[in-house]
C-alpha cells in the first residue's frame, strides 16, 4: 500500500494556510506537548511517540518559543488533533483532546515575508506509536501510523499573498481577512487591511457602514452594519468607531464536523471601551447562500475577556431580526465577536436555547 503525498502544484498561486489533522496513537501514561519554534521559513515538523506530541521548525516571522507543556489529558490510547497555521497573521494554533492551545499569537506582518506553500516532505517510518490518518485540509496523506510529518515551506511577500487571495474569491469580491484583530487584548493590524472609520459627532444620529468588498456589486447584496445613536451615548472615552470588513476567516472557526465558516466578517472597534447593554441594538445584515427552512440559525457572540484563548459562542445579548433564505440580520446590544450559526443538518425537534451551538458561522469582530 502506497502513501499519498501532497506536493506543490505548478500554479502561480500560493497555497495560503495549513490545516493538518491526525490521530495521535499514544500510551496510557502522562502526555506532553513539546514546542520548539524559531523564526525563518524552512518548514515545520509534527511528530509523536508514546508520551509526547512535538511541533518543531521554522515558519514564523516573529514568534519564538521552546518549552514543554503538560497536557493533563486523561484519555484513551488515541487522541485527535489539528494544527492550524495562518501565515498572514503569524498565527499557529493546536487543538488536541478538545483543548485549543495558541502556540503563536497573531502579529502584524505588514512589509514582512509570509511563510506559506507548506507541502508534505519525505515519508516517515511506520510505528506502533505516532500519527495515524494524517490529513491536510480534506486530503489524506497516509492512513498508516507514522512517527512524524515534515512540511517544507516557501517565503512570499505578504502583500503579494493578499493580492492573490483577493483574485481567488468565488463571489468575485475580495477574500482578504481581518484588518484589525483583537486577540487576548492585543490589536493586530492585518496585512490585508480594509476598514472604515466613523467619527460620532455631538449630533450623531446613527449611520450605516457598507462593506468595501461590495464595490461593483448590487447594494442589496452588501454586508452592512448600522450603528445606532445609543452607541454614541455609551462610548464615554472615544468618538471613533472602526468597522473592518474581511472574508474567508479562519481565526474564529470551531473545529466541528457539523460546522463551517462562511465568508463575510466585520470588525467593530471602539478603542479602550467596553460597550454593553445598548438601549438600541447594533444591526448587522449578512447576505449569503440559501439556508433551507429546515435549518435553524442564531446570532451569537464570543466574549474574549472570559475566554481569551478558546472560542466559545454564546447567545447572550444577540437575537435574529429579519431573515430570509439568503439574508440574516443580527441585533446585538454589546460589542465583542459576533457570528451567525446555521445548523448543517435539518432539525428533528424544535430548537431550545443553547441547543444550536455547533453550526456554520459568519463572524463579526467587534470590540
Amino acid at each position: 500500500m502506497c502513501d499519498y503525498v501532497l506536493s506543490l502544484s505548478a500554479s502561480s498561486e500560493n497555497d495560503l494556510d495549513l490545516k493538518f489533522c491526525g490521530l495521535w496513537q499514544h500510551g496510557k501514561g502522562s502526555l506532553s506537548l513539546n514546542v520548539n519554534l524559531s523564526k525563518g521559513c524552512s518548514g515545520i515538523s509534527v511528530s509523536a511517540n508514546e508520551s509526547a506530541l512535538s511541533i518543531e521548525g521554522q515558519i514564523t516571522a516573529q514568534c519564538k518559543r521552546d518549552n514543554k507543556i503538560q497536557l493533563g489529558l486523561n484519555l484513551k490510547e488515541e487522541t485527535p488533533f489539528c494544527l492550524y497555521w495562518d501565515p498572514l497573521l503569524d498565527h499557529l494554533m493546536l487543538q488536541v483532546g478538545g483543548k485549543n492551545l495558541t502556540l503563536c499569537y497573531p502579529a502584524s506582518l505588514k512589509g514582512s515575508s509570509c511563510c506559506t506553500d507548506l507541502s508534505d516532505g519525505p515519508n516517515a517510518d511506520q510505528a506502533p506509536y505516532g500519527i495515524k490518518n494524517g490529513t491536510v485540509k480534506t486530503d489524506i496523506i497516509s492512513s498508516k501510523t507514522r512517527t512524524h510529518y515534515n512540511f517544507t515551506a516557501q517565503p512570499i511577500n505578504c502583500k503579494m499573498l493578499c493580492d492573490q487571495q483577493s483574485q481567488q474569491s468565488t463571489r468575485g469580491n475580495m477574500t482578504e481577512r481581518a484588518a484589525v484583530k483583537s486577540f487576548a487584548g492585543w490589536n493586530i493590524e492585518h496585512p490585508c487591511a480594509r476598514s472604515s472609520e466613523v467619527e460620532m459627532m455631538e449630533d450623531f444620529r446613527g449611520v450605516k457602514v457598507t462593506s468595501p468588498f461590495s464595490k461593483g456589486e448590487s447594494a442589496e447584496s452588501a454586508t452592512t452594519v448600522h450603528l445606532p445613536p445609543a452607541l454614541k451615548e455609551a462610548a464615554k472615552k472615544s468618538n471613533k468607531v472602526v468597522c473592518t470588513f474581511f472574508q474567508n476567516n479562519s481565526l474564529f472557526q470551531e473545529v466541528d464536523k457539523e460546522a463551517r465558516i462562511l465568508d463575510d466578517v466585520v470588525g467593530i472597534t471602539v478603542e479602550n471601551e467596553i460597550i454593553a447593554n445598548l438601549s438600541e441594538p447594533i444591526r448587522i445584515a449578512f447576505h449569503h447562500d440559501v439556508i433551507p427552512k429546515t435549518h435553524s440559525r442564531s446570532c451569537v457572540s464570543w466574549d474574549t475577556k472570559k475566554d481569551p484563548l478558546q472560542i466559545n459562542w454564546l447567545g447572550d445579548g444577540c437575537e435574529v431580526g429579519q431573515k430570509g433564505e439568503k439574508y440574516t440580520e443580527c441585533l446585538c446590544n454589546h460589542l465583542t465577536y459576533f457570528t451567525v450559526l446555521v445548523q448543517l443538518k435539518p432539525r428533528a425537534v424544535a430548537a431550545t436555547p443553547g441547543s444550536d451551538r455547533h453550526f456554520i458561522s459568519w463572524a463579526l469582530l467587534c470590540l
